[in-house]
């Protein structure tokens, strides 16, 4: 991952503190790094959650760091907020609407 060890620096943390974190041994973050291997979506978030920036600019697809999460989205909300963010435009239209219907529904 291109900012993950930018953001562990920036925070003095080891490559065992990060596997301690997303319970994985040192060698996968290690393999993250270097662009060997990727995380698991999950993974992806609790690391943006950890760091407060946005999954985006952890991967490096977005330069913006100014970015926080509400501690008290669930990770049902975080993994939908991430597959949101990658919906086309039309998509994203149609989502809308959807999920106005689905609120609606519920309250």
């Amino acid at each position: 991952m291109l900012r993950l060890k930018e953001l562990r620096k920036e925070k003095n943390k080891t490559q065992k503190d990060i596997a301690k974190l997303t319970d994985y041994k040192q060698t996968l973050v290690s393999k993250w790094e270097h662009g060997n291997r990727e995380p698991d979506t999950e993974t992806l978030i609790k690391l943006a959650n950890y760091f407060n920036v946005s999954v985006d600019y952890l991967i490096g697809k977005d330069d913006n760091t100014n970015f926080s999460l509400n501690d008290n989205y669930s990770h049902q909300q975080l993994c939908c907020i991430s597959i949101i963010k990658e919906l086309s435009k039309k998509c994203l239209d149609k989502a809308e609407i959807y999920l106005s219907a689905l609120h609606d529904l519920d309250t």
